[in-house]
């Protein structure tokens, strides 16, 4: 947890001293302020606690929350951490929560573990009934990030890649066929297009119910778990900028799995 109440009043980790006492937003039992040189200053319940709110996270997330809420507050806008969402269930926090100048809210979520489509549809609905625009942001795998194919340009490309359902959902159905995506090392996004992964299958013989011979030629075939992933070079946060559209401008028939209500983008300026 990266935020925790002191005296009614919600503290980041980062600017809270030792010493003082500090109450878990949800279930209002004493947290404890740690600070390492691995892991960025958080809040940790103690042992035992069964509070949603007390599992753990893993540094990446961690990270990758502060960079972002950082990076937009460096341009000027107000955002917060882990801000809380009356309409969620669950775990009510939005990761990171900004706001335009214009006081249109919007919800980043840095999706590192993989989430189910009805909690995703859950939560994506719950944003739109709260007039919250939301962006996801899946991680992208170190491990396959080791195998990717390094541009001229500094672009990558991973030949043969399993995107997980959550992600054909975000690239497939918003915004043009483009995901970003969170490189935890570089604690930067990455601009990603998938193409069609092509599968060689060799030409075979059997017969069939009637005890015909049967031969199919072999050739290449179009994959249903694997696509090419091409990733643009990775912008920090404060490289691209917030753009929010409305799903109800969409081909309905093409996105009929997202509630329809505002939605939030990056863009290169």
């Amino acid at each position: 947890m990266l935020v925790a109440n002191m005296s009614g009043r919600r503290t980041e980790a980062a600017c809270a001293k030792r010493g003082e006492q500090f109450q878990c937003p949800s279930c209002q039992s004493e947290v404890i302020l740690k600070r390492g040189q691995i892991v960025i200053a958080h809040f940790a319940h103690r042992a035992g606690a069964k509070c949603a709110w007390a599992k753990g996270e893993s540094r990446q997330h961690l990270e990758s929350k502060q960079t972002a809420v950082e990076a937009l507050r460096c341009r000027g806008l107000q955002a917060e951490v882990e801000y809380y969402v009356g309409s969620l269930f669950g775990d009510r926090r939005a990761d990171v929560m900004t706001w335009s100048p214009k006081g249109q809210a919007v919800a980043i979520e840095m999706q590192n573990s993989n989430i189910g489509l009805d909690l995703l549809y859950s939560r994506a609905k719950s944003y739109v009934e709260a007039g919250i625009a939301q962006i996801w942001i899946p991680f992208i795998r170190e491990k396959i990030l080791e195998g990717a194919i390094v541009r001229e340009d500094d672009s990558l490309v991973i030949e043969k890649y399993s995107p997980r359902p959550f992600e054909k959902k975000i690239y497939y159905d918003l915004f043009g066929r483009v995901i970003w995506m969170y490189d935890a090392n570089r604690k930067k996004i990455w601009r990603c297009k998938m193409e069609d992964f092509y599968l060689w299958m060799s030409g075979s013989e059997y017969r069939d119910e009637n005890g015909d011979e049967i031969f199919r030629e072999g050739g290449y075939y179009k994959s249903k778990r694997w696509v090419k992933l091409l990733l643009e070079k990775p912008y920090c946060f404060d490289d691209v900028k917030l753009v929010v559209r409305n799903i109800e401008n969409f081909d309905r028939e093409r996105v009929n799995f997202w509630p329809i209500g505002k939605y939030a983008e990056f863009v290169v300026p």
